[in-house]
């Protein structure tokens, strides 16, 4: 993998045609500061060296090369900012709390120096039909730029101050016992509720307006509620003002187009890929069906839900 060591091609181009250049966003931002003594000097280091090393280049940009398909998704590293990633060859973003950024520069990060008050009053005055938000949208949709706003996690993490993750996440209370564990400690607690609720709140306003202008966004969930958290996400991009079906969508057609697979999955069509689940209620009337798996089919395989959860149970008794 690359790193931002060496001379200035190695800093400032990504050969793609190079098969170690798979994880590049994340390589660079790890790499970038080799031999630090401790975090804090490593981190500071890093943050620097990255940002001198990669915009102090007036070419610096991600080259595919011939491998035209592969594409650059990812974090946007400390020291950077979504412009800078996009404007360097970045296709997709992930998390959308890189783009509240884009969109209101004031807002103060999460980390322990922020000022809470300061903080609390910009999220909550957060508009994003403002002109520093209408220029970032702007810029998104010019680039053709893909967002996966893993709006699940956030509310993971955000929303739970006042209420247990199980109030709107029912799979909260179907996972592991070792996972229930963590599940129980998330959040900001009481003290960090208000700020918690304010930043979700600013997260779902700006997907909602992503949405509106036509920015592409895909359903991703990150580290939350493995095999459910996927429902979530398409709840809260509902609540965001998606229709049930744009949020379907985003879950299937949309991610498809966007990795090039499109002509083997992602809709229902002869000679694409049959992989899908039968659900015991319409989605359309209410996005929370899409919980109400029934049946799935995979690689030609039929599985019945309520068969696997009975040899599931069985299994743990026995």
């Amino acid at each position: 993998m690359h790193s931002a060591e060496g001379g200035p091609d190695s800093r400032s181009r990504l050969n793609f045609d190079d098969p170690s250049c798979a994880v590049v966003v994340i390589g660079l931002a790890l790499r970038c500061a080799p031999g630090q003594t401790n975090k804090q000097n490593g981190d500071a280091i890093g943050r620097a060296r990255w940002k001198s090393s990669f915009l102090g280049h007036p070419g610096a940009k991600f080259s595919r090369g011939k491998q035209k398909s592969l594409t650059v998704t990812g974090h946007i590293p400390e020291g950077l900012t979504a412009f800078d990633g996009v404007t360097a060859g970045m296709d997709q973003i992930n998390h959308i709390s890189y783009i509240v950024r884009m969109m209101a520069p004031e807002i103060p990060g999460r980390g322990p120096e922020a000022n809470r008050p300061e903080a609390l009053k910009a999220l909550r005055n957060f508009d994003p039909d403002s002109e520093p938000s209408r220029k970032a949208i702007e810029f998104l949709k010019s680039h053709g730029t893909v967002v996966d706003p893993t709006l699940a996690v956030f509310e993971m993490f955000e929303r739970t101050g006042r209420k247990p993750l199980a109030t709107f996440e029912p799979g909260a209370i179907k996972v592991a016992p070792a996972l229930a564990t963590q599940l129980r400690n998330v959040g900001p607690g009481l003290a960090g509720a208000d700020l918690g609720e304010a930043r979700f709140a600013a997260s779902l306003k700006a997907v909602a307006a992503l949405h509106r202008a036509g920015v592409p966004i895909v359903v991703g969930t990150d580290q939350t509620v493995p095999g459910h958290s996927v429902h979530r996400e398409m709840e809260l991009y509902v609540e965001a003002g998606f229709t049930p079906m744009e949020a379907l969508q985003a879950a299937t057609m949309v991610p498809a187009r966007v990795m090039g697979v499109e002509k083997e999955t992602g809709t229902l069509e002869p000679g694409k890929r049959a992989d899908l689940v039968i659900l015991g209620a319409n989605p359309l009337e209410n996005i929370s069906n899409i919980r109400r798996t029934e049946t799935v089919i995979q690689g030609g395989a039929i599985y019945d839900c309520e068969d696997l959860s009975y040899h599931v149970i069985v299994l743990v008794i026995q």
